[in-house]
């Protein structure tokens, strides 16, 4: 601001605006502006020394890299202060002469939904003339034909664990190792193999003996039992 007054007690008056324009695309360019080192700032007043000029042009240069008059480098922006301190605030009203900006970064944690699916076991059927059946309540299990004689290796069973998995993804599917819990000849009683001494009889004239197998999963979540029938027939001829 330029002022004038005669000898009359008149006033005249005329104000210069100052633009200063810096991209900042140099690297390790340099700015200076006459009297940096005597600006002063008191109790959060306005810079006194070079007035709101200086101050705007303070505001473009701390975004530039300055290898001049750097006499504090702030550790949190890395920039340079003109102030000496990284923890000066002006309070003016205009735009203040320092700015810092702050980022806040949120983490979503998906958490997955608890575990209320209990495994599947499937039943091997490894011979030939295996059947599969499914009865009346829904179970499952197979059929399985042994000669007399013959000697009978058990072929086991499968199981399969669904995980439901976090944010509606796809389920994850765990293998599982079903383990024998019960073995039952035809007469009800518990044993611990099955025997190819004698027959059982087929399906319409005997009862079979009964492989039941079982498993859990981690969340203790038991699968429905399956069982494989199995009954010892006669060779031709033999019995």
């Amino acid at each position: 601001m330029y002022e004038a007054t005669d000898l009359s007690g008149n006033t005249a008056r005329r104000q210069r605006l100052v633009y200063v324009v810096d991209s900042c695309n140099a690297t390790n360019e340099f700015r200076w502006v006459p009297g940096w080192d005597s600006a002063k700032v008191t109790g959060g007043s306005p810079l006194l020394s070079l007035g709101s000029r200086v101050q705007n042009a303070i505001h473009h240069l701390q975004t530039c890299r300055v290898t001049r008059a750097c006499i504090c480098r702030c550790p949190k922006t890395l920039k340079c202060s003109v102030f000496r301190s990284c923890n000066i605030t002006l309070s003016t009203s205009s735009n203040s002469a320092s700015s810092i900006a702050s980022t806040t970064t949120t983490q979503v944690v998906l958490e997955r939904p608890p575990d209320t699916i209990p495994p599947i076991i499937t039943v091997t059927a490894s011979r030939p003339t295996d059947l599969r059946y499914v009865t009346s309540s829904g179970g499952r299990g197979v059929i399985t034909y042994v000669y007399v004689d013959d000697a009978y290796v058990d072929a086991g069973a499968t199981a399969m664990d669904e995980i439901p998995s976090a944010g509606g993804a796809p389920s994850s599917f765990v293998p599982l190792k079903p383990y024998v819990s019960s073995i039952l000849d035809p007469s009800g009683e518990v044993v611990e193999e099955i025997a190819t001494s004698a027959p059982t009889g087929n399906e319409t004239t005997g009862l079979p003996y009964l492989v039941s197998y079982d498993v859990a999963d981690d969340a203790g979540l038991r699968a429905p039992t399956a069982r494989r029938r199995v009954y010892v027939l006669c060779k031709v001829r033999s019995c």
